[in-house]
């Protein structure tokens, strides 16, 4: 073959093979906008609509998105004097790739949200994201980057705020993802009052349940956790300070049961009133809940794809009656909660409560009629210790509702700590060994 000719062919299927990708990629992506498109418009139901107009191209597609939301929720429309949330999407298809940018379009939105701006030349808020279809393995991979702008400014009641800058960052390869999150300090002030948040931080990795983003019902596994340095509540009698507040929420499988862990913790809490400082130090709170996995996969399915339709009470029943059979299915596998750590100090002494909760299978459906019937599917072991010393750091008042406990018999007294202990078998409430009358 002549080799001028050959390179000509090559150039050819070259061309074709990069034109065939960036076709590919734009089918994609734009199947992709459209499916999310229909999930939103489901799920919003008569709560609001959704209308787009679409411009869909070779190399690039444009959407103008217009949310209205139909009930006016009070008080942030009202604020901002319209329902509407006008948004411009562009997607630029790549090789086997596509580049999207989401803004908030121009309207009424976005020119009461420039009054408030720091720079009103920037724009409150841009998403923008690559992602890459692989057609053999049908996998995806995503990177996105979502910002605000600082917002501030003052309200009718006279107080002033501030919304602080915030980044988050998400990527995504198969079913592997990570995201991060930084937010600057926000805060509203008024003559009689203040809330503070600074410090705010988070990152999450985890697992999904597909390769692919777009069909993804929920994450099989992930590890998250959530940073804030500080927050102040402050009103006309007192002021309340958290200090280095994270809070972390884990999910793991075993053999096919889920493990969702939640844990709160922070350094310590602070309550002024008046004269009188009261401090918590190490406030912590670690609970783990345990289901059955494929049960609370299939409910999760069956909430997405719920469309709320007030207009048609058939419909509407027919939704609740699936997800209460859902739900039957997951309870039909036993439930366990447990409260692995719930104390806190002050001045080196520690107050703590575990407990041990297990619901052995059961039909949620059969508790509706009659839920008091939950005590026979229960199995519970709780524990609470107070130190005697903790006591004698405490007011007049709450010493006296302390010993009015122990003389209800709701705490046992002895040299070192207050105690109490709860349990449940075979539908008896025992309270520190004696049966509790629930009536």
């Amino acid at each position: 073959m002549n080799k001028g000719l050959m390179i000509g062919a090559l150039v050819v299927l070259g061309s074709g093979a990069y034109l065939g990708g960036v076709a590919y990629t734009g089918q994609q992506a734009d199947s992709f906008v459209q499916q999310q498109l229909d999930v939103v418009k489901q799920q919003l139901g008569d709560q609001g609509d959704i209308a787009v107009t679409a411009t869909e191209g070779f190399f690039e597609s444009q959407y103008r998105i217009e949310y209205t939301l139909s009930d006016y929720p009070e008080p942030i429309f009202p604020a901002l004097e319209t329902n509407k949330i006008p948004m411009d999407l562009t997607v630029k298809h790549g090789f086997l790739s596509a580049n999207s940018t989401v803004v908030l379009a121009e309207g009424e939105l976005l020119d009461v949200l420039k009054r408030y701006l720091d720079d009103s030349d920037q724009a409150p808020f841009v998403l923008e994201s690559t992602q890459s279809f692989n057609p053999i393995s049908q996998t995806s991979r995503v990177n996105a980057r979502a910002e605000t702008a600082r917002m501030s400014g003052n309200l009718e009641d006279g107080a002033t705020f501030v919304v602080g800058a915030a980044q988050v960052e998400f990527n995504q390869s198969g079913r592997d993802f990570a995201a991060t999150l930084t937010m600057d300090d926000s805060y509203i002030t008024a003559e009689d009052g203040e809330l503070r948040i600074e410090g705010v931080s988070g990152e999450e990795t985890g697992v999904l349940d597909s390769d692919f983003l777009q069909d993804a019902v929920m994450a099989e596994e992930f590890n998250a956790v959530v940073r804030a340095e500080q927050i102040v509540f402050r009103d006309a009698q007192q002021q309340a300070t958290l200090d280095s507040l994270a809070i972390t929420v884990d999910q793991i499988l075993d053999g096919g049961r889920v493990l969702l862990s939640v844990g709160y913790g922070a350094e310590k809490a602070t309550l002024e009133q008046g004269d009188v400082l009261s401090v918590v130090e190490v406030p912590n709170l670690s609970m783990t809940f345990d289901f059955d996995y494929q049960a609370v996969r299939d409910l999760a399915e069956v909430t997405q794809s719920m469309q709320p339709d007030a207009d048609d009470p058939e419909a509407a029943f027919e939704q609740m009656q699936l997800i209460v059979e859902t739900l039957d299915r997951v309870t039909q596998e036993g439930v366990g909660i447990d409260l692995n750590d719930l104390s806190f100090e002050m001045e080196g002494e520690k107050a703590q409560a575990k407990a041990d909760l297990n619901l052995v299978p059961f039909t949620a459906s059969d508790l509706m009629m009659s839920p008091l019937m939950l005590l026979q599917y229960m199995e519970l072991q709780a524990d609470v210790s107070v130190p005697v010393a903790m006591s004698d750091k405490l007011g007049d008042e709450e010493r006296m509702q302390l010993q009015m406990l122990v003389e209800q018999g709701f705490f046992i007294l002895n040299d070192t700590d207050y105690t109490a202990n709860l349990s449940v078998e075979e539908g008896k409430i025992l309270l520190n060994g004696s049966e509790f009358p629930l009536f």
